[in-house]
């Protein structure tokens, strides 16, 4: 089987080229790769038309469109019968990466890989908190039959004929949030199911901060509204979850502005600097204000 390997980026040049010649290591061979610049800015159209390499690398470029469309390009110029979403920061732990995702491979099979941060990542509190935040892994009972939501395209693989069959990604889904999961919703309808394969490990080396990943939870608010439009089953995900005690709404809403939000993400971002870890509670209560405010910009947008 030939691989394909579909890798959206956007400004990410110096990161993106380390990924790329990490591949020259992989013991399997028959695999290309195709870059997806998202309408970057940077040198990356020049890095990679001039990396030498000994595999197959595509480059094209689109005006910025969100990773949805940008896979969907890969897939479209991708000529092996299974395809692999990685991303722009994700560097395979070993050289055979590769073949632990084929070797799993079947009819009717996406393969999760393992992910994990690389070491050149700061382990702040914080960064401790989104290892069981924002990938699930240890919630995983069973290997053979995971949760269609763990459907990561940093290190999944699954078959083009099936992602011909059922549709590839929604292109409505502009963010990098939620266009995963209505495409698993698809899939695990039409059948598929996802095995998780912990020997396909990477590490991710993407420097993240609290007050990035709140902006990064007000565009997954912003998504769950489309996708609750999109996929009925799961409207709760777009929830607001607010109290039907009157007084404790108000309270909240007085405590909880974005004013006394912007002082507390740079207080957190400054306790979290100096390794001053702080209770989970505090941290799920300032990401889910911005969720919730995703949520409800979504809502005004689309009259919902």
């Amino acid at each position: 089987m030939k691989l394909s390997v579909i890798i959206p980026t956007y400004n990410r040049c110096d990161m993106l080229e380390r990924v790329l010649l990490s591949y020259k290591k992989q013991n399997f061979k028959d695999f290309e790769v195709i870059v997806v610049d998202d309408g970057s800015s940077d040198n990356t159209r020049k890095m990679v038309e001039n990396l030498l390499v000994d595999y197959s690398l595509a480059y094209f470029f689109q005006t910025n469109r969100g990773p949805a469309a940008a896979r969907n390009l890969g897939i479209k110029k991708s000529s092996g019968e299974i395809l692999l979403f990685t991303g722009d920061d994700i560097l395979p732990e070993k050289e055979d990466f590769f073949e632990k995702h084929l070797n799993a491979q079947a009819k009717n099979i996406a393969v999760l890989g393992y992910t994990s941060w690389h070491k050149e990542i700061k382990k702040t509190p914080f960064i401790n908190f989104l290892s069981g935040y924002h990938f699930c892994y240890q919630q995983i009972k069973d290997k053979q039959q995971v949760d269609y939501g763990c459907f990561y395209t940093s290190n999944i693989s699954v078959s083009k004929e099936i992602l011909e069959e059922v549709g590839f990604f929604d292109e409505d889904f502009c963010y990098a949030a939620y266009e995963d999961t209505e495409l698993s919703y698809r899939l695990h309808q039409a059948g598929m199911r996802i095995i998780y394969e912990s020997g396909a490990s990477a590490f991710h080396n993407h420097k993240i901060n609290f007050k990035g990943y709140c902006q990064t939870m007000w565009r997954k608010g912003y998504a769950a509204v489309i996708l609750a439009k999109k996929v009925p089953e799961l409207t709760y995900k777009s929830n607001i979850g607010q109290s039907t005690n009157l007084f404790r709404r108000n309270l909240k809403k007085i405590i909880l502005n974005k004013y006394i939000m912007k002082v507390a993400v740079f207080v957190i971002g400054f306790l979290d600097g100096l390794k001053i870890a702080l209770p989970n509670s505090v941290y799920y209560k300032v990401l889910d204000f911005y969720r919730i405010q995703g949520i409800k910009f979504a809502r005004q947008k689309y009259n919902d």
